[in-house]
């Protein structure tokens, strides 16, 4: 819900953005309204035809271009209409990149599930303070280096997080439960008692997630990972009373792990 609501805000604040542009650029800056019109447009299609990494650095060359030709220049308008020719194509794009970003996690069928496991940790450590379950493990799998796939490949990326969100249900086999949570992020809530899930991942599920490629219309690229492991029981639950905390714990291993090629 508050992906859609992020998604929402988002469009607003382009849609005002958008309205303040032209009614300033009508009323106050008329010579240049046509321009305004075409900057507008300029960057609302970039969005859509450029891929993220195209579209920063697009972004940085715009400023770059705009000071030097707007200020560094000669120029023979009005200070307030050079201000204006100077913020209005990259502030509009950065926005609608931002709205683009919110519509593919939106629309993804993979989605964000902070939330919802944000609920369930508390419902499992509610439980072990009650004596009503020993222990939970939780698991978290990183697909290493996803930033830069999600930036070239948005596509491609969304069915590549589909495809490791599968594998690691059939992995499970209704064991556990999982739980994405962005930034190529995948955390795995099970019960104490059952099989480790760190033999898990490294007897049987980090073999079958390294068999997955990800492939485009050009390349055909390996994936790597990286995975924190905790297990809370009723020695070490009053240290993970916060969900963010237990989540920053998991991040740290991350930072730790090393990634084995393979």
């Amino acid at each position: 819900m508050y992906r859609k609501k992020e998604l929402e805000w988002t469009i607003a604040l382009l849609i005002i953005v958008i309205l303040a542009i032209v009614g300033y650029s009508f009323y106050f800056a008329s010579s240049i309204f046509h321009v305004e019109i075409i900057l507008i447009v300029l960057a609302i299609l970039s969005v859509f035809v450029l891929p993220d990494m195209l579209l920063t650095w697009l972004l940085i060359f715009s400023v770059v271009l705009a000071t030097l030709f707007l200020v560094a220049g000669v120029v023979y308008i009005p200070a307030n209409q050079r201000f204006l020719l100077l913020i209005t194509f990259p502030v509009v794009l950065r926005i609608a990149k931002q709205v683009n970003i919110h519509r593919r996690t939106y629309l993804s069928i993979v989605k964000d599930h902070t939330e919802q496991v944000r609920e369930m940790y508390q419902h499992h450590l509610q439980a072990i303070q009650e004596g009503r379950e020993e222990s939970f493990q939780a698991l978290l799998v990183h697909w290493a280096h996803n930033d830069y796939f999600q930036q070239i490949y948005p596509k491609e990326f969304r069915w590549m997080l589909v495809r490791i969100y599968v594998t690691l249900k059939k992995c499970m086999q209704g064991t556990g439960a999982v739980y994405y949570l962005s930034n190529g992020n995948f955390l795995i809530l099970s019960s104490g008692e059952g099989q480790s899930l760190v033999e898990l991942f490294q007897h049987s599920m980090l073999a079958k997630l390294l068999l997955l490629r990800f492939k485009t219309s050009k390349s055909v690229q390996e994936v790597q990972y990286k995975s924190g492991y905790l297990l809370i029981d009723s020695e070490n639950c009053e240290k993970f009373l916060n969900f963010d905390d237990f989540v920053k714990n998991l991040d740290r291993q991350l930072e730790t792990d090393i990634i084995v090629e393979y």
